[in-house]
């Protein structure tokens, strides 16, 4: 099952991903910033992983009741050892497990995307938040690693912004969507799989590579993505801030 397989790779990935996730942090910030302001006591974010995204909301919101949910025990083992007894941890599926709280915000950053049914999931974490709560979220949308689709065919499911915010209106949210596009550089299309492997992204394909398949992916796509940067690679996060309106 894909959850398995995503549960496999970043639980190999735990001690690495906090260093090596630096576009994840980058989008954790960006989520930050576009929360709005409000007095936020019971916090639940998704997909933690080691606590990049957790660390902000931590800081920014240190009377709430925070609770850290992951897939990866690894990874929550790796947050008790940052954030000890200040957050509470859940490890589980997120589209499985019932929570016991009403939320005022939900959040996840670079997790969503991992969601088998994603409406399903919305409409399912809908039920959770109070009355005006927040459901704040970066995920991605299909332009996410065009390069390497266009190379292996290869890609999540992602949401277009429109298939996305028909998703939030048929679900109820008062919602505002940001998209954004990050390139980044490595040295080699080598070591932009070394990230992946670090970072746990290898999750997204369940094909074999062999010795073979491997050296042509890597002549390809330093064929037609080299610059005098390196090897490109374009990120498309996208942000999703919605609210549960108070009659809902």
């Amino acid at each position: 099952m894909l959850k398995d397989r995503v549960s496999r790779r970043f639980s190999k990935a735990s001690s690495s991903y906090g260093k090596e996730a630096f576009v994840q942090r980058q989008m954790g910030a960006h989520l930050r910033a576009l929360l709005p302001e409000g007095n936020f006591q019971e916090i639940l974010e998704l997909g933690c992983g080691s606590g990049n995204f957790s660390k902000l909301l931590v800081k920014h919101y240190p009377h709430a009741n925070i609770t850290l949910n992951d897939l990866s025990p690894q990874m929550l083992l790796i947050c008790k050892d940052e954030f000890g007894s200040q957050v509470h941890y859940l490890q589980g599926d997120a589209q499985e497990l019932n929570f016991s709280t009403r939320y005022d915000l939900i959040t996840g950053c670079a997790s969503f995307q991992w969601f088998e049914n994603l409406e399903e999931s919305l409409k399912r974490l809908k039920a959770y938040l109070k009355p005006q709560g927040i459901l704040a979220f970066a995920i991605f949308s299909p332009e996410h690693f065009a390069e390497i689709k266009a190379i292996t065919g290869l890609s999540l499911n992602y949401p277009t912004s429109a298939q996305l915010a028909k998703m939030l209106t048929r679900q109820g949210f008062d919602f505002k969507l940001k998209s954004e596009l990050i390139v980044t550089h490595f040295k080699s299309a080598l070591e932009m799989l070394r990230h992946f492997k670090a970072t746990g992204i290898a999750a997204l394909s369940s094909q074999m590579w062999t010795r073979g398949k491997l050296l042509s992916f890597i002549e390809a796509y330093e064929r037609a993505y080299s610059d005098n940067e390196g090897v490109r690679l374009t990120w498309a996060p996208l942000y999703a801030i919605c609210t549960k309106k108070a009659d809902a």
